[in-house]
């Protein structure tokens, strides 16, 4: 079997896809967060590997590079909610921005000061701050900023799902009502999979998450590094 998933790059591209369906379809059926297709993919093609007894890094090399070579194009396309919403962003500009910044600045600031509480490595710390951000954009930080890839995906998905299990909650109690409001916060704090979830509150906040999504992750690749060597600085 690793003779064959080597010689035909297509074969774990094929079982990758047939994953994602399966797990798309079970996500919409059901509806719940926690199935999302960015986790129940991962297991469904962790499984088939295991059973086939075929090693990840058999896996990766074959066509797994290829499906990893899609995550930086598919980045680009995060510029089109910003495209499609220009409206509402020139009309709410200052506001969008300083929101999603200060946002994106307490979610670095509590991970680093929760890690350092907690004696978490530094390894593990520089892993965790861009978990916020969607993928794409948190493992390209983490890899410069000297963290841990895997650890870093995993973070992003936890991240993801937990904002989407519980901002519905949180916007309930806070009595957040503005769709501009709920949108920007669960794009920021949740990115994609969180997003999921506000698209299914409001088309309105759908767009807003979306848009927070680009807007977030662009200012956290600014802010991070800056607000990291500051929050150490101080920590010491």
């Amino acid at each position: 079997m690793i003779e064959l998933f080597e010689a035909n790059p297509i074969i774990p591209i094929v079982i990758t896809l047939i994953a994602y369906i399966i797990s798309y379809t079970i996500y919409i059926k059901t509806k719940l967060p926690i199935l999302t297709p960015l986790v129940t993919t991962v297991i469904l093609v962790g499984f088939s590997l295991y059973f086939m007894r075929v090693p990840y890094n058999v896996y990766n090399e074959s066509g797994g590079k290829f499906i990893n070579a899609l995550v930086g194009p598919a980045t680009v396309v995060l510029a089109l909610p910003i495209y499609r919403n220009l409206p509402i962003l020139k009309a709410n500009l200052p506001v969008i921005l300083i929101s999603i910044a200060i946002g994106s600045a307490i979610g670095i600031v509590g991970i680093f000061i929760m890690s350092k509480l907690l004696g978490i490595s530094d390894n593990i710390l520089l892993s965790l701050l861009p978990k916020s951000v969607t993928t794409a954009i948190a493992v390209d930080i983490s890899a410069n900023i000297g963290g841990i890839k895997s650890i870093t995906v995993l973070s992003v998905i936890i991240s993801g799902i937990t904002g989407a299990i519980v901002s519905p909650f949180v916007c309930k109690i806070f009595k957040i009502k503005s769709p501009l409001a709920i949108g920007l916060g669960i794009g920021t704090s949740s990115h994609a999979v969180g997003t999921s979830k506000a698209i299914e509150i409001g088309e309105t906040e759908g767009a807003m998450s979306g848009l927070a999504i680009g807007i977030a992750g662009a200012l956290t690749v600014v802010l991070l590094p800056i607000l990291y060597r500051l929050l150490v600085v101080i920590w010491n």
